[in-house]
């Protein structure tokens, strides 16, 4: 099965992006989710862009980067909205990537009545 990264939307990891890699890890898959804003979330997307003027772009692209680094080469890239920015900065460094994803507008997933935020013990800080 594959190893996928993916990186979070400007909302921070939420409860979706959890979700996803549950099922992509249920699947088989070892997906590796960074929490490239150490723990912040918003629920607006003007906050979301705030966090990231906090936090700059630069630094969430290095924090993205040095993730990736660990990861092998023939790694899957994956990004949400914001994420997908990322993901394509990362895919400069791993030209190797077996694929790239890039998705946008992720809403809730079936079940799902909201956004929500989540914790996740394996996230990568």
């Amino acid at each position: 099965m594959a190893i996928i990264i993916l990186f979070h939307s400007v909302l921070g990891l939420r409860t979706v992006e959890l979700d996803l890699a549950d099922e992509w890890q249920a699947a088989g898959h070892d997906v590796t989710l960074p929490d490239l804003f150490e723990g912040e979330t918003s629920e607006t997307y003007d906050g979301g862009f705030e966090i990231l003027e906090r936090v700059a772009l630069d630094t969430v692209e290095a924090r993205a980067a040095r993730i990736a680094e660990a990861l092998p080469d023939e790694v899957v890239i994956a990004g949400v909205s914001m994420g997908a920015g990322i993901a394509s900065h990362v895919w400069k460094r791993k030209p190797n990537a077996k694929g790239i994803l890039f998705l946008a507008g992720m809403g809730p997933l079936a079940g799902q009545s909201e956004l929500g935020t989540g914790t996740c013990s394996r996230c990568t800080p």
